[in-house]
């Protein structure tokens, strides 16, 4: 190494760190703690520290510089590495998802990332000026409290507590703070998470299971939840039932939380409902019917719908029940209703059909079939019912079904129908609109009658008035003729002026008063003609 000089040693990027360290020396007397790159040998670099010296002759003047050079390589190592993490921390610290304060036991804030700035809104010189409990609503300054006797206390603390914006505003966080040591002193680290949509969510989710739990107790209908136990192909007792459940079925809850779906199922139905339960399991769904057996031993026909789903990783079973006693009892009223009007329309003399609002039958009895031509009702079936009436008088019969539709039924009205062999018959016809809850016509129920014998009756009264009428007036004629030569005897006898005459004249006058009486009191008399009508024509005075 001797003859050469110090420069040499150097690393070509740090001459002029050196050259001026060594001039600095030379005008000071030294230099301390320069650091720069030394070149070894072998060509390579290591970090090292120069501290140098000026060494004088006994004139006090310069003669030499003494260096004293340490290898940092080790040093320099952990001084990166030490810098890499106060890097690496600050990097952390600001870019953190979440809030960090760093604060001593007095609350006085030492430093914020950014988090909090955003979330409070105020810059960092800001903070550094303020507390803790600065940043805290009056209402949650005694949390604060509690917190820093449990973190001095435990070291740690987890809270949920409010902070004050700069604004005014609160919002919601949770805390994590943790105590820690910097060179004898004790500080908390906090950690604040805005927790505003958790709390948000919380009160939704709070809402909604206070819903479900409104409507699920407040159903009309039964609500059982059990699990599936699919190595039996069956399900466990009960996990929840509601309100209308218990009382359905006289039980409590706590009774109920006991007891499988078999324990409510009256003994008829129990086989049955095992397969159902286990096509449910297969299939995921299943709506059946079956009697419920109350505490009581009371049988209850009951309509079940039930689904499988998965609930907190368990398979579970939701039947909903529906009470149909009204309703089988409904069917049954409506079936014997049904049974009734049916034999009433089948044992009716006058024929009935049902037909759509388009006049197409739907239905027909064996009257109506029988005045068409046949024994089968069902050949009349689909027909239009105004190709059964002659066309002449199809177009009233048209505009009849039309006033029907528009009033809810119609007057009696007479038609010629026809029969299946083209022959045609006199009918009466009286027709009803059968409507739906929302009052709207479907179908028109309509009566036909057979009126050929009423036709006969009427033509054979109207004949009989007719010679009544006939023999009246012959009647009435034969008085005259009578009258005329009563009046000429009545002369004759006035002439003749004898005995004989005197009692010819008494007797032809008593003739004379009754056909006065007979002329005045009824012959001529146009209530007698009333009375006829009424009586032999009854029927058409009426109509």
């Amino acid at each position: 190494m001797l003859g050469l000089t110090p420069i040499d040693f150097v690393s070509r990027k740090d001459y002029e760190i050196v050259s001026n360290s060594l001039e600095e020396t030379i005008k000071t007397g030294r230099v301390r703690n320069i650091v720069f790159y030394a070149i070894k040998k072998d060509g390579t670099s290591f970090p090292v520290e120069l501290s140098a010296t000026l060494l004088l002759d006994k004139n006090e003047k310069p003669r030499s510089i003494m260096g004293i050079i340490e290898d940092i390589t080790e040093r320099k190592k952990a001084v990166d590495a030490l810098t890499e993490n106060e890097e690496k921390f600050r990097q952390t610290f600001d870019r953190s998802n979440d809030g960090i304060i760093l604060h001593n036991l007095k609350g006085n804030i030492i430093d914020v990332n950014y988090r909090v700035r955003e979330l409070i809104g105020y810059s960092k010189s800001e903070m550094l000026l303020l507390t803790i409990h600065q940043l805290h609503p009056v209402t949650e300054q005694e949390d604060s409290k509690k917190a820093f006797e449990v973190i001095q206390r435990e070291g740690y603390v987890k809270f949920e507590i409010s902070f004050k914006r700069k604004d005014g505003s609160i919002f919601p966080a949770e805390v994590s703070s943790s105590l820690f040591e910097i060179r004898g002193e004790q500080f908390v680290q906090g950690v604040i998470r805005d927790i505003t949509e958790r709390k948000n969510a919380e009160k939704e989710l709070k809402e909604s299971e206070e819903k479900f739990r409104q409507i699920f107790h407040n159903a009309n209908d039964c609500i059982f939840l059990t699990r599936v136990d699919r190595n039996l192909g069956t399900t466990t007792e009960f996990i929840e039932v509601n309100d209308i459940a218990c009382k359905l079925l006289n039980y409590s809850k706590e009774e109920l939380l006991t007891l499988k779906s078999v324990n409510i199922t009256a003994p008829e139905e129990r086989e049955a409902n095992e397969e159902i339960i286990k096509e449910i399991i297969a299939q995921g769904s299943g709506t059946f019917e079956t009697s419920l057996l109350t505490k009581d031993g009371i049988r209850i026909p009951t309509e079940l719908s039930s689904h499988l789903f998965f609930f907190m990783d368990e398979e579970v079973i939701l039947t909903i029940g529906r009470d149909i006693s009204e309703r089988k009892k409904a069917e049954r009223d409506i079936q014997e209703s049904e049974e009734r009007y049916r034999k009433l329309v089948e044992t009716s003399p006058d024929g009935v059909i049902l037909t759509d609002i388009g006049n197409n039958i739907l239905v027909a009895n064996l009257q109506i079939a029988e005045m068409y031509g046949t024994t089968n009702p069902d050949e009349l079936i689909s027909i239009n019912s105004l190709d059964m009436i002659k066309s002449e008088d199809r177009e009233r019969a048209a505009a009849n079904f039309k006033k029907t539709l528009k009033d809810g039924k119609s007057a009696t009205i007479e038609l010629e129908f026809l029969k299946k062999n083209g022959d045609s018959y006199p009918g009466e016809l009286r027709a009803t609109t059968i409507s739906d809850k929302e009052n709207i016509p479907y179908a028109i129920v309509c009566v036909i009658s057979d009126i050929i014998e009423r036709r006969e009756a009427e033509k054979i009264r109207t004949e009989a008035y007719t010679r009544i009428e006939q023999n009246i007036q012959d009647f009435d004629a034969l008085v005259d003729r009578i009258r005329n030569p009563l009046m000429s005897i009545i002369g004759f006898a006035e002439l003749a002026d004898s005995f004989h005459s005197t009692v010819i004249i008494e007797e032809a006058e008593k003739i004379e008063v009754i056909t006065k009486q007979i002329a005045e009191s009824w012959l001529e008399s146009e209530e007698f003609r009333k009375i006829l009508r009424k009586h032999l024509l009854k029927e058409e005075e009426k109509e």
